[in-house]
C-alpha cells in the first residue's frame, strides 16, 4: 500500500513485535537501506491523524539537533485507511531489567527536553481533561467504572485529583515524549542507543516523561532504592499538586488500557500498584 502511493520499492527484511496500538516493521530500499515502517488505523483518535504526526517531526528534531537519540522521520504520510512513519532503524533493544545506570543516563537526556516553548496553556487543560473526561483511545473512564469496585474507586479518586487540579499551573518547560517508559527505550549494555515511539511528543513537562518512567520503573526491574531515588528527585522538582496529577493520569491510563486489553489479574495489579502511588504523593 505505501509502495504503490508513493513509490518507495520497499521490501520487508523482518516483522517486529507488534505493539498494543500499531505495528511496525524492518525494511530496505532498492539500495539495501534498511529504515522501520510503522502504521496505524486512521481511527479518530487525537494521534491517528497525519496533522498530529507532522506536527511532531519538528520537535523531535529540535530534540535531534541537541543529540537526543531518537530516530530521524524518513516519511510521515497516509495511504487509504492508514498513517504510515517510515524512519531510522536504530540499534539496540529495550533494557529490560532496567538497571540503576540507564535510569540516570535517562535522566541526564531529559535535561535535553527542556526549552522554553509557549503552548498557549494548552499542556495543562490537556492534562486536566485526562483526568476528568478522558483522552481519545486511551485514559478511558467508562471501562475502569463497568471493571470493578476497584476499578471505579480509582477512577473516583483520578477524578477528584483532576477537578483540584490548576491547569495554569501545571509547568510547560519544554517537549514531552509522553510515553516515556523503559520499552520505548533503546540499550546496549549500559549505553542509551534510542528514544523511539515519539508520535506522542508534545509541548509540555519534560518532567511528565520522568514520572511516566518512575511508574513504569517496577514493571521494567528497577530495584526499590533505586525508584525511591528517582521519586526524591521529582519531589525536588515539582510540587505535590503537579506530581499528584501525573501519578493520577498514569494511573488512569495504564489500569483503563489493562482493563481492556488485559485480563483481570493483570488489571488487579495495575489497580494496586496506581492506589500505591496516588496514597505516596498524598
Amino acid at each position: 500500500m505505501l509502495n504503490r502511493a508513493h513509490g518507495c520499492g520497499l521490501r520487508v527484511v523482518a516483522a517486529m513485535p507488534d505493539g498494543e496500538a500499531g505495528h511496525a516493521t524492518v525494511v530496505a530500499d532498492p539500495a539495501g537501506n534498511r529504515s522501520l515502517v510503522k502504521w496505524w488505523q486512521m481511527a479518530g483518535g487525537e494521534s491517528d491523524w497525519l496533522e498530529h504526526i507532522e506536527r511532531v517531526v519538528p520537535l523531535v528534531e529540535r530534540l535531534r539537533s541537541r543529540g537526543y537519540p531518537s530516530p530521524r522521520y524518513l516519511l510521515t504520510t497516509n495511504a487509504e485507511s492508514l498513517l504510515f512513519v517510515v524512519q531510522e532503524l536504530l540499534p539496540g533493544s529495550p533494557p529490560v531489567p532496567l538497571l540503576p545506570v540507564h535510569v540516570e543516563r535517562l535522566v541526564e537526556l531529559n535535561r535535553l527536553q527542556e526549552d522554553e516553548l509557549g503552548d498557549g496553556g494548552g499542556w495543562g487543560v490537556f492534562l486536566r481533561r485526562t483526568l476528568v473526561s478522558g483522552a481519545d483511545g486511551y485514559c478511558l473512564h467508562a471501562p475502569l467504572r463497568r471493571h470493578s469496585p476497584a476499578g471505579a474507586a480509582l477512577l473516583d479518586r483520578v477524578i477528584a485529583i483532576g477537578e483540584g487540579t490548576d491547569p495554569d499551573a501545571l509547568p510547560v518547560a519544554g517537549i514531552a515524549h509522553f510515553d516515556f517508559h523503559h520499552l520505548n527505550v533503546l540499550a546496549e549494555g549500559d549505553r542509551i542507543t534510542g528514544i523511539v515511539d515519539c508520535e506522542g511528543a508534545r509541548t509540555g513537562d519534560p518532567c511528565f516523561d520522568l514520572v511516566t518512567l518512575l511508574y513504569c520503573s517496577a514493571e521494567g526491574g528497577l530495584g526499590d532504592d533505586e525508584q525511591l531515588q528517582l521519586w526524591q528527585l521529582l519531589r525536588d522538582r515539582r510540587d505535590a499538586a503537579t506530581l499528584r496529577a501525573y501519578l493520577a493520569h498514569m494511573s488512569l491510563r495504564l489500569s483503563s488500557w489493562s482493563a481492556v486489553h488485559h485480563d483481570a489479574a493483570t488489571t488487579a495489579r495495575w489497580l494496586g500498584h496506581s492506589q500505591m502511588w496516588l496514597d505516596r504523593v498524598a
